[in-house]
């Protein structure tokens, strides 16, 4: 799935490679935003390379991660699902 986004709309690493980025720039719409993939280059454990692709986190979801890093030709994803099933006690 992410590496078929990554080759529909190869745009959206634009955004997400970059620790902060704001969008619609100079409208009342005017919005900044701090990633949490803190493996962006500038970013707190910053990797060369990794330019997105998402991190999050809600209750039901738990934590999970999908990242993409790009050396030379070859592309590679990442991709780390975190389910709090196996903390749930009998």
């Amino acid at each position: 799935m992410t590496y078929n986004f990554i080759k529909k709309y190869p745009y959206i690493l634009k955004y997400t490679s970059k620790p902060v980025v704001t969008v619609k720039k100079g409208t009342p719409y005017e919005e900044t935003f701090e990633t949490y993939n803190y493996s962006i280059p500038g970013a707190k454990y910053g990797i060369d390379g990794v330019d997105g692709l998402k991190t999050g986190s809600s209750p039901e979801g738990a934590f999970n991660y999908i990242d993409t890093i790009k050396r030379g030709n070859q592309r590679m994803i990442a991709i780390i699902t975190v389910s709090y099933t196996h903390l749930t006690l009998p």
